[in-house]
């Protein structure tokens, strides 16, 4: 497991989420590949869960916020990318067309 895993796994049950860091290690463990990009892919799906199951989300706005200024400036720049990416998409549900 690479260092910037483990300390994800760490900061998880630093704010006591062992269910969230016991998951994270489970699809490690799956994961053979180990490599950023599935990185990337794991914590897209574990944020994707978040948002499937989320009924309350002050607490995740808490943490966020007490996190270091520099994380909190490269988490809005993710979210900016995002919403670039979302804005050049023609259909967003192709259920719907």
């Amino acid at each position: 497991m690479n260092d910037k895993l483990a300390r994800q796994i760490q900061l998880l049950v630093h704010y006591d989420d062992l269910e969230a860091a016991k998951k994270i290690a489970e699809l490690l463990e799956t994961d053979n590949t180990k490599d950023y990009t599935s990185h990337q892919r794991l914590m897209a799906n574990l944020l994707l869960d978040y948002v499937n199951c989320m009924t309350d989300n002050t607490q995740l706005v808490e943490v966020v916020l007490k996190a270091h200024r520099a994380l909190q400036e490269r988490l809005f720049q993710l979210m900016l990318k995002l919403i670039e990416a979302w804005s050049k998409v023609s259909v967003y549900d192709k259920r719907n067309k």
